[in-house]
Formats: structure tokens, C-alpha cells, sequence
């Protein structure tokens, strides 16, 4: 029998609202459990916390996630894999490197501490239990049925998520056009728009969800544009408009291109989801 590995691994956002220990076969503490011996490191608890806030800083509400089956050591590394992405796509913190308790072939038990990446977090977070457990469900799903080509999407999305603003937008805008065209070789940004939105939402809240995220970007596009005539927000990105329009941009208009852009990568996330969950 080889090695088995029970993963473990710190997220640090700034706060958080999880106030259960357990779902599914995952676990969450708060450093204080840690330290007070309450989580699976027992003892060593309170010693593998001053090792991670020595490098890291750790936030007074960052979770430790625990997950109670047993991998081999590959797997173990591919689970870290799929949940950093997604973590990192979902949330504006940085999941840390994998930790583990290994069961020995000979019985013995070590454990090994998780080492947080040294990066601030891009924005303040607050993880909600809601938003933990759709991460979950969507780790478990791409990790039992190796769906790569989803962890990839995640990887780009995570990506677009940590560019410029403008860059990011631009890439997000094309990753919806192509990913949800119904013919690949011939995409239309306003046909995939639609597919997707009719992938997230269903009956009455389709038709009335369609109008008001259709209406929000023509406006702020309308109003972003207005000096070239320009009402297409893809547009002004893609053709380069966006550097000569933005030093007139009003702060309500600087405000609106970030909130549709934060709304927009939310409905993307979401279609995928749903793609994924419904396979």
C-alpha cells in the first residue's frame, strides 16, 4: 500500500460569514480551532499557525479546509490544482499551498504544513458559505470527472480575473462570444450573450433578467462612447477607443465600466457552472 494523503490548505480572506464545520466530506476551522488543537493537526495545530502567519499575515477570519478522504500523492496534487483554481476565480483570495497528514504504509502518521502564498488579497472579501459550497461542488465535479477542459476555462478565467481592467474586459467579452457560439467558426457576440443567459436563468426571470442585463450594458456603453458615437462597450475596448475616451470619464462613469464588468464576469461564471453541474 502506498503513501495516502489527506489534503489540507489555508484561504485568507480579509472576513467571512461560514458559520458551519462541515460539508460534505470537507471540513472548516477558524485559526483560533486551529490553535486550540480542535482541528485533525491535534497538537501541532497551534505550531503550523505560527509557521503560516510568520510567512503570510494571516487574516483573523481566514478558514482552514480540510478534506477527509485519502489520495495518493498525484491526486492529492490534482485536487490542489482544481480547487486553487476555482478558489481563485470565485474569490478575490489566494488559496495556499497544499498541506497534508500522510498515512504511512507502515502505519505511521506525519503532517505537513500548508504554505500560504505571500500576496495580498486583490479585494476585500467576504466569503460567504453560499459561495464556499459552489466551490466545492464544482472541485469535486471537474476532479471525479477529469474534466480538464472546464479546469482550463477556470485557469483562464482566473487569469482575466487578475489582469487590467481593460485587458481583462476585452478577453472576458471574447471568451463569451466563442465558448457559448453556436458555430464556432462564425460567433456573434449578441447570439452568445443570449445562449448564456438563457443557460442561467429559466421562465419568467429569463425575459426580465435578459432586458435589464442587455439594458445595463447598452448604457454604459452609450455613455463610455458617447463622444466617437460608439454604444458597443466591446467595441470601444476593442478598437483601442477606450484610451482616448477615458481621461473625460466622469467617476460615476469609471464606476459603471467596473460594475459591468464585475457583473459580467459573475454570469460567466455562473453559465459555466451550470454547464458543469448539469453533465
Amino acid at each position: 500500500m502506498n503513501n495516502k494523503y489527506s489534503p489540507f490548505w489555508i484561504l485568507n480572506p480579509l472576513s467571512n460569514q461560514i458559520n458551519v464545520r462541515n460539508y460534505k466530506k470537507w471540513r472548516f476551522y477558524s485559526s483560533k480551532e486551529v490553535i486550540d488543537g480542535l482541528s485533525p493537526l491535534n497538537e501541532l495545530g497551534k505550531t503550523f499557525y505560527e509557521i503560516s502567519h510568520q510567512k503570510a499575515s494571516l487574516y483573523d477570519h481566514c478558514i482552514w479546509i480540510f478534506n477527509d478522504s485519502e489520495y495518493d500523492f498525484n491526486n492529492s496534487v490534482k485536487l490542489t490544482d482544481i480547487l486553487e483554481s476555482i478558489v481563485e476565480t470565485f474569490t478575490c483570495s489566494f488559496l495556499s499551498q497544499c498541506g497534508s497528514i500522510i498515512k504511512h504504509k507502515n502505519g505511521s502518521i506525519t503532517k505537513q504544513p500548508a504554505n500560504p502564498k505571500v500576496i495580498d488579497s486583490a479585494k476585500i472579501e467576504y466569503l460567504t458559505l453560499e459561495k464556499l459550497k459552489r466551490i466545492i461542488d464544482i472541485t469535486e465535479v471537474i476532479y471525479e470527472n477529469n474534466h480538464n477542459d472546464y479546469l482550463e476555462i477556470f485557469k483562464y478565467l482566473r487569469d482575466i480575473k487578475m489582469s487590467k481592467p481593460f485587458i481583462g474586459q476585452l478577453a472576458l467579452w471574447s471568451f463569451l462570444e466563442h465558448h457559448w457560439a453556436s458555430k464556432k467558426e462564425y460567433s456573434k457576440l449578441d447570439s452568445s450573450l443570449s445562449k448564456m443567459l438563457n443557460i442561467i436563468y429559466e421562465g419568467k426571470e429569463l425575459k426580465h433578467e435578459k432586458k435589464k442585463i442587455r439594458t445595463a450594458i447598452q448604457d454604459v456603453g452609450k455613455s463610455l462612447g458617447k463622444e466617437y458615437d460608439e454604444i458597443h462597450l466591446r467595441n470601444i475596448l476593442a478598437h483601442g477607443k477606450h484610451y482616448t475616451l477615458k481621461e473625460k470619464w466622469t467617476d460615476l462613469e469609471w464606476n459603471n465600466f467596473f460594475k459591468i464588468h464585475d457583473e459580467l464576469f459573475e454570469l460567466v461564471i455562473k453559465g459555466i457552472e451550470k454547464e458543469i453541474l448539469s453533465k
